[in-house]
């Protein structure tokens, strides 16, 4: 869960009052590492290796419409000077199981005594996701647990070694589908490839606009920064935003 707002530019105002150690919260960072966060102009960007978009289309296909806004978000770095260089992460089409994994046993955590006690109160849906959940086997928790180590390090180095400023990725690879027929246990897969690989790296990221649907509906553009460079992250960002229109754009309602 993070902060959403009509621009990057917002985001970095409201980011100070929220930032910082949280004493009520032991899951927060108590202390920062002593590396200051300078923004410095972008020389490189990175995307993702064909490789990996192979490995991950084998499990969510890259809509059209959303390859080619995305084609034409990294032209607008390139267009500013900045190199666009490719780099591998092979263990991110993993992270969608193993962040399900996650999920599942701490929603069946949370909720096994409850449930117990008023099953008719949940969805069907949302009682057999805890269900589940409480049956997840030992060896598939540590699974999950290496993957996210794994991914950790190899975007980590992966990031150095390229000396990449960020990566860039679609935010989802598919367009929006309707409320009604969205079923959380059937298809939340298909919208996170390119960002739950995120949550368990503990990388900052952005979601941006950067285009639009034929039938109108937005498109975003996720931009990972390195660890403790949100203020980068975030000038990054406002640059996308300064040379584009997207976030300006406003639903007809």
């Amino acid at each position: 869960v993070g902060i959403v707002a009509r621009s990057a530019a917002e985001i970095t105002r409201i980011l100070p009052i929220l930032a910082g150690p949280d004493p009520w919260d032991k899951a927060t960072l108590q202390s920062r590492p002593a590396s200051i966060d300078r923004p410095r102009p972008a020389a490189k960007i990175a995307v993702l290796g064909t490789a990996t978009l192979e490995s991950i289309a084998k499990s969510c296909a890259l809509d059209p419409e959303i390859k080619a806004a995305f084609t034409e978000a990294c032209d607008v770095f390139r267009q500013t000077g900045t190199e666009v260089v490719e780099i591998d992460c092979p263990t991110l089409p993993l992270a969608v199981e193993a962040i399900v994994t996650f999920f599942s046993v701490e929603l069946a955590c949370a909720n096994a005594e409850i449930l117990a006690e008023r099953r008719d109160d949940f969805s069907p849906a949302v009682a057999e996701m805890i269900e589940s959940g409480l049956e997840i086997p030992e060896d598939q928790l540590l699974s999950a647990i290496e993957i996210r180590s794994q991914l950790r390090q190899e975007l980590t180095h992966a990031l150095e070694e390229a000396d990449a400023q960020a990566l860039l990725t679609p935010t989802t690879p598919r367009p929006a589908m309707p409320l009604a027929d969205f079923d959380p246990t059937q298809q939340l897969a298909s919208l996170v490839p390119f960002t739950c690989g995120f949550n368990l790296t503990g990388h900052p990221a952005i979601s941006l606009p950067c285009g639009q649907t034929q039938k109108g509906l937005p498109i975003g553009l996720q931009v990972v920064g390195h660890h403790y460079k949100e203020t980068s992250l975030l000038k990054l960002a406002d640059e996308f935003q300064k040379l584009t229109h997207w976030h300006e754009l406003r639903p007809p309602v």
